[in-house]
């Protein structure tokens, strides 16, 4: 199930402006652990249905498919901890879009031996070769992680 109405984040706060951020499902969408728990959906082999969608109490909830993970890549969506400069209450925190990756990582392999086992070999070829395009802008090679992004050029 998906909650993301329109609303004012209670700590969130805009870069820019410094007000609280505005959310709502399209921020939902952008957000690196959001989109890995839309993966998930994607990837669960024991999934029922597809997710719930609220969006606001007198609204009608919706289904959401699975499939809409595919438009996204969790290595390109916004972390709060690379939005704090990887700070927070004076600590140096490490980037949360390497730990995204290594799950993502960990999900497709695993669904992707489950699949050869049930011998579905199509399906397991095509999520191998999908693997590069899922984690897209968070492998080590391109994701240049670091304590401080004052250390970046």
């Amino acid at each position: 199930m998906i909650v993301a109405p329109g609303c004012l984040h209670a700590d969130r706060r805009d870069p820019n402006t410094n007000l609280r951020a505005k959310t709502c499902y399209r921020t939902y969408r952008s957000r690196g652990w959001c989109v890995l728990e839309m993966m998930c959906s994607l990837l669960s082999r024991e999934k029922a249905q597809p997710a719930l969608l609220i969006t606001s109490a007198e609204g009608t909830p919706e289904w959401v498919s699975p499939l809409e993970a595919l438009k996204l890549a969790v290595g390109l969506c916004d972390f709060t901890c690379c939005q704090r400069n990887h700070k927070f209450e004076g600590k140096i925190l490490s980037c949360d879009r390497v730990v995204t990756h290594k799950i993502l990582e960990t999900l497709i392999a695993s669904k992707v031996k489950y699949l050869f086992e049930k011998q579905n070999i199509k399906l397991a070829r095509l999520f191998h070769c999908a693997t590069q395009w899922w984690t897209r802008g968070s492998s080590s090679t391109q994701v240049t992680c670091c304590d401080s992004l004052e250390t970046i050029t």
